[in-house]
């Protein structure tokens, strides 16, 4: 990591540029990752429940929030299948992931 920012001698400096370009890469890998890890469909999606469990992996609330949270975000789900036999449930795309991650400035 040294040698990447501040080359192999150690006399090259950081510019915020290059910081901010290795970050958004860092955390778009971080993100396809944690996708894969969901075992998208053949589509390559995942429900709207698994993004839910995405957004709030990194979020930093207390487990029981983040519980209660995912909870009342499966719930929903299941009502609107119950209400409506034809609605599936929503899939999210890692492209509608990576554009979430863009809109929220992470």
């Amino acid at each position: 990591m040294t040698a990447f920012f501040f080359g192999s001698n150690r006399r090259k400096k950081l510019t915020i540029e290059k910081f901010l370009d290795f970050q958004q890469q860092l955390q778009s890998e971080i993100l396809n990752l944690e996708f894969r890890r969901k075992e998208p469909n053949a589509e390559g999606k995942i429900t709207e429940a698994e993004f839910a469990e995405l957004l709030l992996a990194y979020a930093g609330y207390p487990s029981k929030k983040k519980a209660r949270m995912l909870k009342r975000v499966k719930k929903k789900c299941v009502a609107s299948i119950e209400s409506n036999p034809f609605i599936l449930t929503i899939l999210i795309s890692i492209d509608s992931v990576l554009f979430s991650e863009q809109v929220q400035g992470c």
